[in-house]
């Protein structure tokens, strides 16, 4: 259950299974042997009236499904261990609750000396005391438990001070106003809010004391001002986020081997299918000089960006050229010089300068392209780098070069 959304799958991937079993008809014989069916995520507490060879026989059926679920049988007829509850059952009847710990669970409470705000550290013992009080249906199980629950709190560092102050609260409380209070007593006893509460968040860090007692301090200054004192309360509302740790500070090495390849299995220079310059990509796997040819080690279409990009006269002049905006953007300027005799434009001028405006049978290719480093830097000057690379590999002496050399950034 790692991720957020993994409970609410569950519950509808098991909500599912329980309305196949409670309608299917081969189950109809053993349901009327089921008094309780509780479930919370992938627990199940059955409760159970019948043979036990019949609830074993029920539990082999229901593993026999269609939707790949094995559900493992722990049962007893006088004790029950569901979520953090053991149920027991004594010889008159009667039913008691006490707190269940699987024998592999380890000391998992947060440390006292963890970097957390104080109150949260103090407040840690106080709600796994009330937890324990709730749970537990008689004063002795609960001293028990509390003396456990004492144990582990000490290897984890707190103040025996604080301990005793959190066991001796949950101790006074009334076992059934934990299990039984009603939530809108607790509307109707709380003072209405005659001002609504101003937060100030901060980056909580050792120094979270002495902030707080300066704000303080100085917060009548702001509650005197004739125009934000009307703003703002007689004491702020103090919350914090989260400094940074030192797994924020450590990473994964970034000196991988360079690898032209991919992890797109489609390499090649290929067509959106939808919009206007599709009409002017050839899809290929490979570009050259009519001599020599070399395969691409990318996946480029219209909407890619930071493109190496090949434009072939129908004559067999190349020119080379690259972009940081989308391919199709690219060509759209180009053929746009094109339509408005932009001599300034190399294929512009080569077109209708050797062809006399004729460019059918021209097309573009998208032959490289550069991907993001981790580490941000200058990808434009990579990609100039690149560029003059396949410009060179382009290069023949028998066709037409029509690209201008460009000016080299030194990184």
């Amino acid at each position: 259950m790692g991720a957020k959304c993994a409970p609410s799958y569950a519950n509808l991937f098991l909500g599912e299974w329980e309305h196949y079993v409670f309608s299917a008809e081969e189950y109809e014989i053993y349901l009327p042997h089921v008094l309780r069916w509780h479930r919370y995520i992938d627990d199940i507490m059955l409760i159970w009236q019948g043979p036990e060879k019949l609830l074993q026989e029920f539990v082999a059926k229901l593993n026999v499904n269609k939707f790949n679920l094995t559900l493992t049988l722990n049962y007893h007829s006088t004790r029950l261990e569901f979520l953090d509850t053991e149920i027991k059952v004594d010889k008159d009847g009667q039913v008691s609750t006490n707190l269940y710990r699987k024998k592999t669970a380890g000391n998992s409470l947060l440390h006292a000396q963890s970097m957390h705000p104080y109150r949260c550290i103090e407040g840690i013992p106080k709600g796994q005391y009330i937890r324990l009080r709730r749970i537990c249906s008689t004063d002795e199980d609960f001293k028990r438990e509390a003396y456990d629950l004492y144990q582990r709190f000490k290897l984890r560092g707190y103040k025996t001070r604080c301990l005793r102050r959190a066991y001796q609260h949950a101790l006074s409380l009334n076992r059934e106003d934990l299990l039984y209070k009603c939530r809108k007593s607790n509307i109707q006893t709380s003072s209405p809010k005659t001002q609504e509460t101003t937060g100030l968040v901060l980056t909580f860090n050792t120094n979270d004391k002495e902030i707080r007692s300066s704000i303080y301090k100085h917060w009548n200054i702001l509650s005197k001002d004739p125009t934000v004192g009307k703003l703002v309360p007689s004491c702020p509302l103090f919350s914090y986020r989260r400094n940074t740790s030192i797994g924020d500070s450590l990473t994964h090495s970034h000196f991988q081997p360079q690898s032209r390849t991919t992890c797109c299995k489609t390499l090649g220079s290929y067509k959106c299918g939808a919009c206007e310059q599709c009409q002017y990509i050839k899809v290929s796997t490979y570009f050259g000089n009519g001599k020599v040819n070399y395969d691409m080690y990318h996946y480029t279409c219209c909407t890619t960006t930071h493109v190496i990009h090949l434009f072939t006269c129908h004559c067999g002049s190349k020119y080379v050229g690259k972009t940081k905006r989308p391919f199709k953007r690219r060509i759209y300027e180009h053929m746009r010089d094109i339509s408005n005799c932009n001599l300034l434009s190399a294929i512009a001028k080569h077109i209708f300068c050797m062809h006399n405006g004729h460019y059918a049978g021209s097309y573009f290719q998208g032959i490289d392209r550069l991907h993001g480093d981790i580490r941000g830097g200058d990808l434009d000057n990579k990609l100039l780098h690149s560029y003059l690379e396949d410009s060179e590999s382009c290069t023949n002496k028998g066709h037409g070069h029509l690209n201008i050399q460009p000016k080299l950034k030194i990184c």
